[in-house]
């Protein structure tokens, strides 16, 4: 065996174990294999290229476009108002108004991003309705998986073949040369489903305080979150967050900055503060207390008034550390985490003990659980992510439901520092 032969095979070892164990994601270590062959000469540089003039590479690569524009645009969010609207709590058309929107959506886009921008939605949708998730969450990945079959773009085979039949002078499949079959195949799983495999689907009842109310319950959010509104004139507007030090001195949880009609959630270090804005924050009443009666800031407490974070979009997260993730060894302080994955860290499970105070400088261990809240499109993203963390989205209704629960609004004088 020859040194380049064994150098050839050591490369591609070394991919195969990463592809294996995703210790970096699938497609960074496609491109870092394609680069390190171009430089040692295994590969010219116009075969590095010769991919992209494939049609099939450049329609897959227009999905993930459309995917991630859809996600932002917020269509998920906008079908589940819709379908609680048409619908309302009735178990059998909410299954198959449910299934159907899976299929649309993922006729058009990528299978498990249509599935994790609709699993918010659909847990609200469950919570209101009454219906277990189990009984839920099958459907919607099923008509997810075939609604897929209904257009070119979303069956990577077809797109295959479509490149083969161009390459060869004959005439590639069109996009919706399968929707007739596909719709027939869509409709045939949506019958079988609301008449037999709705009676298998398992009805897993969970505990009062899992599932959706979870991240609720765990955070007390109806005891402990307040809105910080910032007047004209005050001597920290026009600082960042991390100036201010308003999280670590008032021992709270930023979960937003509500600006007029816009939001930023899981705001990072660097957020700019102006006058009227209203951070939405979760922490002690209690310690509060005790640090606003020292700095001789009033207290006022009003009921009826609803915190203004509209439900659509937002999520909750809970994730848990796999063993040997990078995040172990160090602080979600030292990891940027909030910039780098948009999610604002509540809560951290360790062994059954849970950590609320000061979670940013808690030093990370394998198996712990991270308790988050961030924009849907942001937590969806953390699907890629499985070398670092398992994930379990949960729904947010208590957050964003407390029209008639107390909310405390502390009014910052104009002279605070």
């Amino acid at each position: 065996m020859t040194a380049s032969i064994a150098f050839l095979l050591i490369v591609l070892a070394a991919m195969i174990v990463l592809f294996l164990t995703e210790k970096l994601p699938i497609d960074l270590t496609a491109f870092l294999g394609l680069i390190i062959l171009v430089f040692t000469g295994y590969v010219t540089s116009d075969q590095a290229f010769t991919g992209f003039a494939s049609s099939a590479v450049i329609t897959m690569l227009s999905i993930f476009i459309v995917s991630g524009a859809l996600m932002n645009a917020g269509v998920a969010d906008f079908a589940a108002v819709w379908i609680h609207k048409i619908v309302g709590s009735r178990e059998l058309p909410l299954l198959i108004t449910i299934m159907i929107t899976a299929g649309v959506l993922s006729a058009f886009m990528n299978n498990i991003a249509a599935t994790a921008v609709l699993m918010p939605a659909v847990a609200s949708l469950s919570k209101k309705a009454g219906i277990q998730p189990s009984k839920i969450f099958i459907p919607l990945s099923f008509g997810a998986i075939l609604g897929g079959t209904t257009t070119l773009v979303r069956t990577p085979p077809n797109i295959l073949a479509g490149s083969i039949l161009s390459d060869r002078g004959l005439k590639p499949f069109e996009l919706f040369d399968f929707t007739i079959l596909g719709v027939i195949v869509l409709s045939l799983g949506v019958i079988y489903m609301i008449t037999v495999g709705r009676k298998l689907l398992p009805d897993r009842r969970m505990p009062e305080d899992d599932a959706g109310r979870e991240l609720a319950e765990l955070y007390r959010l109806e005891e402990s979150s307040f809105t910080i509104r910032i007047p004209a004139g005050s001597s920290i507007e026009g600082k960042t967050l991390a100036e201010t030090g308003i999280g670590n001195t008032l021992g709270v949880q930023i979960i937003a900055v509500l600006r007029g009609g816009h939001r930023i959630l899981a705001p990072p270090a660097e957020t700019d503060l102006r006058a009227n804005d209203e951070l939405l924050v979760c922490g002690s009443r209690e310690r509060l207390s005790e640090i606003l009666g020292i700095k001789g800031v009033d207290i006022e407490e009003t009921v009826g008034e609803q915190i203004t974070l509209p439900q659509r979009g937002v999520s909750g997260v809970k994730l848990r550390l796999n063993k040997g993730s990078q995040l172990a060894g160090k602080s979600l302080f030292d990891h940027d985490f909030r910039k780098r994955f948009g999610v604002a860290v509540m809560a951290v499970d360790r062994r059954g003990e849970r950590f609320t105070k000061k979670v940013g400088h808690i030093k990370l261990e394998e198996g712990d659980f991270l308790f988050g809240i961030g924009a849907s499109e942001k937590i969806a993203n953390l699907a890629d992510q499985t070398n670092l963390f398992e994930i379990e989205i949960q729904g947010i209704a208590a957050l964003t439901e407390l029209k008639d629960e107390p909310v405390l609004v502390l009014r910052l004088p104009e002279d605070s520092s």
